[in-house]
Parts: C-alpha cells; structure tokens; sequence
C-alpha cells in the first residue's frame, strides 16, 4: 500500500473516489464544503436525504455524476467531542474498503 500526504485543495486531487469523515454535529463547515463544491452539491443533497447520520462506524457510499472523483465515501466519526485516534482510524478503514469494494485504486481523504 501507498500513502502519499499532500496539501492542496480536494478538488485538486487526483483519485478514483474522496473519503469524507464527518462527525455528527458537523454544519455545513469543514473541508467537505469544497468537496461538495467540485460535485455540484451532491454530497449535501445526499446528507439531506440519506439515512447516513454521521454516527461511528456509519459509512455512505455516494456515486458521483460530476466532478473529479466516481465515488464520495462519506464515514461517520460519532459525535466531535468523542472523535479520537481510534475513530478516524476506523473510520477511514472502513472507507477504503467501501472504496476499494467499488472499484476505486485511489482514495483521497478529506
């Protein structure tokens, strides 16, 4: 496996699919704003609508009509206060196998 630590905008970054990890109090704030930017607002209609609730080990494979990206993987980290090492780790294990069960060979994390 690879791992590469870039700094740069999302939207800039080349991979088959992003991976969102989202605590339950997150409004609309945060680096999924751009994310949802590069794909026409596809992920906040998917929040409005979906039974995803950000809650841990919660994760929502969105597939993308535009933008960089085939797939958002939005993962939930439970509530912000409660979000530690354990839980992004979980959670962005469970991501990447969503990813990687879709077809994606690249993952971003935002």
């Amino acid at each position: 496996m690879k791992i590469e630590v870039v700094q740069q905008a999302a939207s800039e970054v080349a991979a088959d699919a992003i991976l969102l990890p989202l605590t339950a109090d997150d409004e609309g704030v945060g680096p999924w704003e751009a994310v949802d930017a590069a794909c026409g607002g596809a992920v906040a209609l998917a929040l409005s609508r979906a039974s995803f609730r950000r809650k841990r080990a919660d994760v929502y494979a969105l597939p993308l009509a535009e933008g960089p990206w085939q797939d958002a993987i939005l993962v939930g980290l439970g509530e912000a206060a409660e979000a530690d090492l354990e839980s992004w780790r979980e959670a962005v294990g469970r991501g990447l196998r969503s990813a990687r069960s879709r077809g994606a060979r690249s993952v971003a994390v935002a």
